[in-house]
């Protein structure tokens, strides 16, 4: 008898947990399926796709975190709000924490240093942040030559005010997505940088590493830039 209602007990316990884990982790990664109801250019919208690779670093490792804290309680047999705190707890380490696991695993399956893995992380993390970089250039320069052209043909009557307001939610919606995408990669840098101290403080050498973080700070320092100029065109009156 006494066994069943153990049973009942963790039963119960495990349900109550599940459902706060499933609704951290909901938090955790949002809910982004919907459009911007914007009518965006294909750059535009290829920028808004390429964002949500930022996105996706920031919210892994809090996700894996979040299942490990909580699990884990549970299975020491914390009761649901324990758990739901460690759960959040578990998704602040998490990334780090679950990097430095997988990035071990890969090390020795490659034969090779961890640090080697890390560094090669950072620098295709890199590329896709200089990939990034240039189609918000591209986007930015087109928007300020759209935006001068709108300027000059609504003084001259061709054009109308409404003309300019669309260009500008354009325009908002890429700060908008720069500003995720900046989140995102400082973010992703600070887990880096995480991981080199680590390694540094066990001893190995973190030179390349260390220079290829350095070029992500001239990376990220472009993507703020292009947000800044943006911000800077809309305050622009027509």
């Amino acid at each position: 008898m006494s066994r069943m209602v153990n049973e009942m007990l963790w039963n119960g316990r495990a349900t109550r947990v599940g459902c706060v884990l499933l609704l951290l982790v909901f938090l955790i990664t949002g809910c982004k399926t919907m459009g911007t109801g914007v009518n965006l250019t294909p750059d535009e919208q290829m920028l808004q796709k390429d964002a949500q690779v930022f996105e996706a670093t920031v919210v892994e490792g809090a996700v894996t975190g979040a299942l490990v804290g909580g699990l884990g309680c549970l299975l020491l047999g914390g009761d649901a709000k324990n758990c739901a705190i460690a759960a959040g707890t578990g998704a602040a380490v998490g990334g780090i924490t679950g990097y430095m696991t997988a990035t071990q695993q890969r090390a020795a399956k490659q034969e090779v240093r961890q640090i080697d893995i890390i560094t090669s992380d950072i620098e295709e993390k890199n590329k896709e942040i200089k990939k990034f970089a240039a189609l918000a250039e591209k986007i930015l320069e087109d928007n300020r030559a759209e935006a001068k052209k709108l300027r000059a043909l609504i003084v001259s009557k061709k054009a109308k005010a409404g003309d300019m307001e669309a260009l500008q939610a354009r325009m908002e919606t890429t700060r908008d997505t720069l500003t995720e995408a900046i989140a995102g990669s400082q973010k992703k840098r600070d887990q880096f940088v995480e991981a080199a101290d680590e390694l540094k403080g066990k001893g190995e050498d973190t030179t390349q590493a260390r220079q290829a973080l350095k070029n992500m700070e001239g990376q990220i320092a472009l993507l703020i830039e292009y947000r800044t100029a943006l911000e800077e065109e809309l305050r622009v009156e027509v």
